[in-house]
């Protein structure tokens, strides 16, 4: 088996015996569950690369996730996430990464940020409790044939929306592969009225 849809379920568990039958998973999809946390062996699952996890209960992630060097597209969007573990930086062949709507989520991982992800095209992190982002947005060097910014090359559309942010620091987004970049409403007052408008 390659895929495997649990989506729209009320799985609080995921049974490990699952994870070693299923080793040539490619996409998994557990979106709209009550999972609060994942089995020490998640990590195992070498050949996933569509991994979602959005709309769940999750107060963490494997701090192995690292080893997950297939992965292409993570989705942890609405759960209930402290950290994106540091190790994610180890998953070179990342493309997207959805993280947006965990209201406790303070920072993101410096390997996110300092571009170890060098085929990252999309990050979404709208709607957190992020403060500063020091962040790998390409900047064009004339000079250059692309980005001047070694890891964010590839890096295409950036939403920050809905944060607190407070500090911004990353060039200009002048290069070609930048198509969207999202940045607006983070004022805590800001986000008091977006909460607000929601209820």
């Amino acid at each position: 088996m390659r895929a495997l849809w649990l989506c729209d379920n009320e799985l609080v568990a995921l049974p490990a015996a699952l994870l070693t039958s299923c080793q040539g998973l490619t996409d998994l999809w557990l979106e709209r569950n009550r999972l609060e946390s994942l089995p020490e062996a998640f990590s195992t699952l070498a050949n996933l690369e569509k991994l979602s996890l959005s709309q769940n209960c999750l107060h963490a992630l494997p701090s192995d996730i690292g080893s997950m060097l297939s992965l292409r597209s993570l989705r942890v969007s609405h759960n209930d996430l402290r950290a994106i573990p540091d190790s994610i930086g180890d998953c070179e062949s990342l493309r997207e990464l959805h993280c947006g709507n965990n209201p406790n989520l303070t920072a993101l991982p410096v390997s996110v940020t300092d571009g170890s992800l060098p085929n990252l095209t999309i990050l979404s992190s709208e709607c957190t409790a992020i403060e500063a982002a020091h962040l790998p947005v390409p900047s064009f060097d004339p000079s250059s044939s692309g980005a001047s910014m070694a890891g964010a090359a590839k890096l295409e559309k950036l939403w920050l929306s809905h944060n607190a942010l407070a500090t911004f620091e990353a060039p200009l987004p002048d290069a070609p592969t930048t198509e969207n970049m999202k940045t607006n409403k983070n004022s805590k007052n800001d986000k008091a009225a977006a909460a607000a408008a929601a209820a």
